[in-house]
C-alpha cells in the first residue's frame, strides 16, 4: 500500500511540473495577435499636435558665489619717528584724498628748518659777493666754485628740512574711508608704523572663484549682475578674470567692479554673480516635452518627413520662468507639443491643426526676473492667459 501510494503522489508532481513548463513555454512564444498590436503597426491611429520652433541665440548664465571687497586696502604709515601730537580723522569717517590721518609733534625739527634758512641766506649772501668779486678781478675761480657749492649744499638740507616737517602729518593716499585708527595721541611710533587702515570702497570689487569648464566662456569685460541676499541687484563688468587655476581648487578667480559712489554697498557681504556666457544657438522648450531614455540621456519628439515622430537627444544648457533652453536641434524644427508621450520613435502620425507653442503652456510665464541676461523671447505667439 506504501508503495502505490508513493506512485500516486509522483505522478501528481510529475504532471503538475509539465504543466507549469508547458506554461512557461508558451508564454515565451510571441502570438500573432501582440505582433499585430505592436507599436507602430497602428501608428496613425495617433493624432498629436505640433509647434514650430525656432533656434535663437542664447547666453547661457553662469552663477558664482562671490564676496565684496574693498579696491584698495591699505595701512598707511608714518615716515618719520615721532610722537602723536594729533588723530583728525575718527574710524569709519570718509575722506578725501591729501586729509589729515595723524599728526606727529614736530620737537625740533621746525628749528633745525629756520637754522638751515638762515645757512642757505648766509650761503647766497657769500655766493653773490664771490661773483661780484670776481668781476673786480679780486676772485679766483676755485673760491667761487667753493662759494656755489656751499649754497648747493644749503638749498638741499632746507629741503629735506622742510620734508621732514611736512611729513609729520601723515596724510590719506586716496579718498576712501578710515576702517581702523591704530595710534592713540601720546603714543610713540616709529618710522614704518601704521597709523590708520583705509578702505577705498568705490568702485567695490565682488570676487568669487569660477570652475574650470566655464572659464573658457568668460572674458573681461562681460556684463554681470551682483544679487546681494537682501535681494537688491546691481549691474556690472568682468575686470578681471585669472589665468591660473589655484592648485587645490582648480578654480579661476574673477571680479567684478561695481560703482558705489554713496559707499552703501560695505566690504565682505555675501553675493552671487550672475554672468552671460558667449552666445548658442538653442530652443526654449517646456520642460513637459522632454522624455528620459534608458541610458539616461533626455530626448524629445519632432516631425520629419511630414508625418514621422524621430525622438531628437538634446541637452539642456540653461533654464528661465519661460521653460528650458536646449541644443542638438535644426535650427527650425516641429515639435510635438501634445500626444507625444503616446508614440513610439519612427512611427507615423496624424497631425492635429497647429496651435500656438504657448498655448500648450499649463500657466502664464512671467518676464525674466534679471534684465542683463541676454535671453530672447521666444516668437512663436503669447503665452497661456495672455490676452489676444
Amino acid at each position: 500500500m506504501k508503495v502505490k501510494e508513493w506512485d500516486v503522489n509522483y505522478r501528481i508532481a510529475l504532471g503538475i511540473t509539465l504543466l507549469l513548463l508547458v506554461w512557461m513555454i508558451l508564454g515565451l512564444i510571441p502570438h500573432e495577435a501582440d505582433e499585430e498590436t505592436a507599436p507602430g503597426a497602428h501608428a496613425n491611429d495617433f493624432t498629436v499636435q505640433v509647434a514650430p520652433s525656432q533656434a535663437q541665440p542664447y547666453k547661457r548664465p553662469i552663477y558664482v558665489r562671490a564676496v565684496t571687497e574693498a579696491n584698495r586696502s591699505v595701512l598707511v604709515s608714518a615716515e618719520v619717528d615721532g610722537l602723536v601730537e594729533a588723530t583728525p580723522a575718527h574710524e569709519g569717517g570718509v575722506v578725501e584724498k591729501g586729509a589729515p590721518l595723524c599728526r606727529l609733534a614736530s620737537e625740533d625739527r621746525e628749528l633745525r628748518l629756520q637754522q638751515a634758512k638762515a645757512e642757505l641766506n648766509k650761503a647766497q649772501i657769500e655766493y653773490k659777493g664771490a661773483l661780484s668779486l670776481n668781476n673786480q678781478g679780486l676772485q679766483s675761480q676755485t673760491q667761487i666754485a667753493t662759494a656755489k657749492a656751499n649754497l648747493a649744499l644749503t638749498e638741499a638740507e632746507v629741503a629735506a628740512r622742510e620734508l621732514a616737517v611736512e611729513k609729520l602729518v601723515v596724510r590719506a593716499p586716496f579718498a576712501g574711508t578710515v576702517q581702523e585708527q591704530l595710534v592713540d595721541v601720546g603714543g610713540y611710533i616709529q618710522r614704518g608704523t601704521a597709523c590708520a587702515r583705509m578702505l577705498e570702497l568705490s568702485p567695490l570689487v565682488v570676487t568669487g572663484e569660477i570652475a574650470e569648464k566655464d572659464v573658457i566662456h568668460l572674458g573681461e569685460g562681460d556684463a554681470a549682475t551682483v544679487n546681494f541676499r537682501n535681494g537688491r541687484s546691481e549691474p556690472g563688468r568682468v575686470s578681471y578674470l585669472s589665468s591660473a587655476a589655484n592648485s587645490s581648487t582648480r578654480t579661476f578667480k574673477i571680479d567684478v567692479n561695481l560703482p558705489n559712489e554713496d559707499r552703501s554697498l560695505v566690504e565682505g557681504l555675501s553675493a552671487e554673480l550672475v554672468i552671460a556666457s558667449h552666445s548658442v544657438q538653442a530652443h526654449r522648450i517646456s520642460p513637459s516635452l522632454l522624455s528620459l531614455l534608458s541610458d539616461g540621456s533626455l530626448a524629445i519628439k519632432v516631425i520629419e518627413d511630414t508625418d514621422l515622430a524621430v525622438e531628437k537627444v538634446v541637452t539642456i544648457v540653461g533654464d528661465d520662468d519661460k521653460g528650458v533652453w536646449v541644443t542638438g536641434l535644426p535650427d527650425t524644427v516641429s515639435l510635438i507639443s501634445v500626444g507625444h508621450e503616446y508614440v513610439a520613435n519612427n512611427s507615423r502620425v496624424k497631425l492635429a491643426p497647429a496651435k500656438p507653442p504657448s498655448a500648450q503652456q499649463s500657466k502664464p510665464l512671467s518676464e525674466p526676473q534679471s534684465n542683463d541676461m541676454p535671453t530672447q523671447e521666444t516668437p512663436e505667439g503669447k503665452t497661456q492667459g495672455d490676452t489676444p
